[in-house]
């Protein structure tokens, strides 16, 4: 239903985006989640000078946005 372009290599995780269409699967933000990073872990990169991973996330995603999908995610998982 989307075209999630580019994707990054972070780690060994590729994470798909819409480009500024702060778009991510709620399960797929659930499952990087749980299994790949620690609430302190940092994720560099990408020019938008995001710090834990909760503002990653936050700037691609949204917050209100990202809250709903971490919510759907676990009611579904």
């Amino acid at each position: 239903m989307f075209d999630f372009t580019p994707v990054w290599k972070i780690k060994t995780i590729e994470w798909k985006y819409l480009s500024y269409g702060k778009v991510i699967s709620a399960l797929r933000v659930v499952e990087l989640l749980k299994e790949h990073f620690a609430e302190t872990d940092t994720v560099y990169d990408l020019g938008c000078g995001a710090g834990g991973l909760s503002h990653f996330i936050e700037h691609y995603v949204g917050l209100d946005q990202s809250r709903n999908a971490i919510a759907t995610a676990k009611k579904t998982s």
